[in-house]
């Protein structure tokens, strides 16, 4: 990544892009913040695992000036008047959690906090004086499958989403795109049969019948202000 940057910079590079998006939806959560959803960009040896969100000991987490209530953080360098870190407390700390969690070295370094400064005033700033509606489900992993949104939370989604038939039902995949479809095909879809377990892995639940009840989740979810992917925003146009 080049020394210096500019958000035009950023526009012009798809990549760069991506990270600086992803980062945003990451760094909006508090640290020790279990995901199942993680970056293209970051390894994937176990996708279907739950990881947990840290900080190097040089950054700090705090609320995004004036979205307390929101609840929306972001990083930023330390200073030597802030209070020591909660978590991650030395280097080696940080190089055993990236080792244990499969993350990269360098995240949130200088270069990733250099793009959530840039990115920030542009993707956040309208929250500080704005509901924080509507919000973002997140999804599995890529590729480790798609789940069945619980009614209840219809409401968080963009209008679009709010109302189903009753036929239908609203399904989150892997890539993040939201989808109204039909519910008779999940009565008896594998995948029905398959319950989350303590470490985030799908696993048979040999006592759940799907061909008589479907199986949702949201409470376990979590939710973002922006959306997870690219191909989530596209499919709440």
């Amino acid at each position: 990544m080049p020394g210096y940057l500019t958000q035009e910079d950023v526009e012009a590079n798809p990549q760069l892009k991506l990270i600086q998006h992803d980062l945003l939806v990451l760094i909006s959560f508090p640290d020790n913040t279990t995901l199942h959803w993680r970056p293209s960009w970051f390894p994937q040896p176990f996708p279907g695992k739950f990881w947990t969100l840290q900080s190097p000991p040089d950054v700090v987490s705090e609320f995004i000036h004036g979205s307390v209530k929101l609840g929306i953080m972001t990083r930023r360098p330390r200073k030597e008047s802030d209070p020591h870190p909660l978590h991650i407390r030395n280097w080696d700390q940080w190089k055993n959690y990236c080792l244990l969690q499969d993350v990269p070295g360098d995240f949130l370094g200088p270069q990733h906090i250099e793009l959530l400064k840039l990115g920030l005033e542009q993707s956040l700033s309208p929250l500080q004086n704005a509901k924080i509606h509507p919000l973002y489900p997140e999804p599995y992993a890529r590729g480790s499958g798609r789940y069945l949104l619980h009614p209840d939370y219809l409401r968080n989604l963009p209008k679009k989403f709010q109302v189903l038939g009753k036929s239908e039902v609203l399904v989150v995949h892997s890539s993040g795109s939201l989808r109204v479809e039909s519910k008779d095909y999940y009565y008896g879809y594998h995948r029905q049969m398959m319950r989350v377990d303590g470490t985030g892995e799908r696993v048979v639940d040999e006592n759940y019948d799907a061909s008589q009840q479907l199986r949702f989740e949201g409470a376990g979810r979590r939710w973002c202000h922006l959306p997870w992917t690219p191909e989530q925003e596209e499919s709440c146009r």
